[in-house]
């Protein structure tokens, strides 16, 4: 899709959303696009949320920063950018407006593509597993998985084994998102059927509006967690 076409649907998600239908402006549309297209912003947001900042600031090439200020008391963040927009959530809110930009503008990668995960997020435990290895690489074996229903209205991005061992009992296979994701260092093999096929694994799950584990309820990420011992 163009970036057009992307920030359609994106809006159109926005309205169609049960939580954030009522809350959206002209300031978080301009906010949720722009990130969308800058999806290491993305990332970088998701991080400070889960690492519990009290602000994070993207300093573009040009133009005003955009600032993220964290109130955990009142539970709430303020986005801003001086004269262009300033929009305040809760951070439930917050949350799941990421993973409506992660859902829309994020890609699929193909199987046997080789990522590097981001550690700054690990348990001490999965940093461990890759103290020996120069970068914590893995290899992606499965893609899109939906989550048990009772869990909730979630899927898993990817699962994966790691490089270059592949499979190697007792390692279990890892469950990843798009948010662990650092780098991409070989993308797999892609044809037109495979091409067909990602795109059928993306559109179902924009129709079936699942958002990524990354961005479970804490609920629902105890519930998976329970269920699946291992990253998300």
């Amino acid at each position: 899709m163009m970036n057009e076409d992307l920030n359609t649907l994106f809006c159109e998600l926005l309205s169609e959303n049960d939580v954030l239908a009522d809350v959206v402006t002209d300031d978080l549309i301009q906010f949720g696009t722009y990130v969308g297209g800058r999806l290491e912003i993305l990332k970088e947001c998701y991080l400070a949320l889960c690492q519990h900042r009290e602000s994070y600031t993207y300093q573009a090439f040009l133009g005003a920063p955009i600032e993220l200020k964290f109130d955990y008391i009142k539970q709430s963040v303020t986005i801003s950018r001086e004269n262009q927009f300033e929009v305040r959530l809760t951070l439930d809110y917050f949350r799941i407006l990421l993973g409506l930009i992660d859902l829309v503008y994020s890609e699929v990668l193909p199987l046997g593509s080789v990522v590097e995960l981001d550690t700054r997020r690990f348990p001490e435990q999965l940093k461990e597993m890759f103290s020996h290895t120069p970068g914590a690489k893995v290899i992606i074996t499965g893609r899109k998985l939906p989550v048990a229903d009772n869990i909730g209205h979630y899927v898993v991005d990817y699962q994966a084994q790691l490089w270059p061992l592949g499979s190697f009992p007792p390692v279990r296979p890892m469950t990843i998102s798009n948010m662990m994701i650092k780098n991409i260092i070989a993308r797999g093999y892609q044809d037109s059927y495979e091409t067909s096929f990602s795109k059928h694994l993306k559109q179902s799950q924009i129709q079936e509006k699942r958002l990524s584990t990354a961005f479970m309820s804490q609920k629902a990420a105890t519930l998976f967690l329970e269920q699946n011992k291992g990253g998300h």
